[in-house]
């Protein structure tokens, strides 16, 4: 494929959003608006209900156990993939959703061929069953899910302010700033780039925008608006209305400035008068959306079809342990947060705190964290 470069400025036709599931599903049509303002500032709401829960307790050998940092990055067949990174080590640790037995890990911390001294992002190579490995020396090295070296591909690119995010089938993607906007870099799954989209007049800061893998989308966020990356070009996907309390990159400047010169309450109070997502995922016709605002944290499904809000869950940072769906396993309650979803499917881990074992017997202390699966239904 030849490398092309396109100016992509941010008036975009619309994607068509062709998932199901999770509501009522979606035939395509204009860009949806959703009010995350109103969300944020309503009371609790819950249209959804969960159905088809699997839940999972996790092997309690001493090599399972991981951080609170743990997070589900993939999903190959039975077998669950979970990047742990702690103060001592970034490792990747393989479950079976069957049983919950750790099959094997991924742990080359190092300097030597075949090492990395921290995983930046993981792709999974599901036909293969082989794991690629993105670092931050430009250097993405290649394991099966056995473990076993594969090869490694250094690759050029300017210097990147963002993670890469995408996958392997539908392309992978870094963020360069440069003079006045940003340019995407567009990679295939052996790290050649092929493509680029360049944006004048906008440059993302940490609070001002996102530039993230949402589920099964690549997805950027500009004021409002967030676009869906695809070869060579942005896509509008939708609109998170905030009702003026977007944090512009203008506004991210006075913050930063704020803080530079030994005013954190002031910094702190100006960014906790905005609202800002911390994490999307999307999948089939939902969007999850966890939010900051005024001191406060919500959890808002959206329904992407129509824009209607599904579920509204306000918590604080003390009550991040109860916060999320409520699921229900063996006559035992838990709060799930869901961070991956595949084929239909949320995925979430559930805390130690909040484990139980394999009949919903109360965690005696020796527990892993659990993981739960569920459809969401209206």
């Amino acid at each position: 494929m030849t490398l092309k470069s396109k100016v992509i400025l941010p008036a975009i036709g619309a994607l068509a959003i062709l998932s199901t599931g999770c509501g009522k599903g979606t035939d395509g049509g204009n860009v949806v608006t959703i009010d995350l303002a109103s969300a944020v500032e309503g009371e609790s709401v819950n249209h959804l209900k969960v159905t088809d829960v699997v839940y999972t307790p996790l092997d309690t050998a001493a090599a399972a156990m991981f951080s609170e940092r743990g997070n589900i990055v993939g999903l190959a067949g039975d077998t669950v993939i979970i990047h742990d990174r702690n103060d001592s080590e970034d490792r990747l640790i393989l479950f079976t959703l069957a049983d919950g037995k750790m099959v094997g890990q991924i742990n080359h911390m190092g300097s030597g061929p075949g090492e990395y001294r921290w995983i930046e992002t993981v792709y999974l190579d599901r036909p293969a069953h082989q794991v690629v490995i993105n670092t931050v020396d430009n250097i993405a090295h290649r394991y099966t899910l056995a473990d076993e070296y594969v090869d490694s591909r250094k690759y050029d690119t300017k210097s990147t302010k963002r993670f890469s995010i995408g996958s392997l089938e539908n392309g992978i993607n870094m963020y360069e700033e440069v003079d006045g906007g940003f340019v995407i870099h567009q990679l295939d799954r052996n790290f050649n780039e092929v493509d680029s989209i360049k944006v004048d007049g906008y440059q993302l800061g940490y609070y001002s925008g996102m530039f993230e893998r949402a589920g099964n989308q690549s997805v950027i966020t500009m004021g409002d608006t967030v676009y869906s990356i695809t070869p060579g070009k942005l896509e509008k996907f939708t609109i998170i209305d905030r009702k003026g309390k977007t944090i512009t990159p203008e506004i991210e400047v006075e913050i930063t400035n704020l803080a530079r010169s030994g005013d954190y309450k002031g910094s702190s109070d100006k960014q906790n008068s905005y609202i800002s997502p911390l994490i999307m995922l999307i999948g089939n016709d939902c969007m999850f959306l966890l939010s900051l605002y005024n001191k406060s944290y919500s959890y808002d499904v959206f329904r992407l079809s129509d824009g209607a809000l599904m579920t509204h869950l306000p918590f604080s940072w003390d009550e991040a342990a109860s916060a999320g769906i409520e699921v229900e396993y063996s006559g035992a309650k838990m709060h799930a947060v869901p961070r991956f979803t595949q084929d239909g499917r949320w995925y979430a881990i559930i805390s130690e705190e909040q484990a139980v074992g394999p009949n919903g017997e109360p965690n005696d202390g020796e527990l892993n964290a659990a993981i739960v699966s569920f459809k969401l239904e209206e």
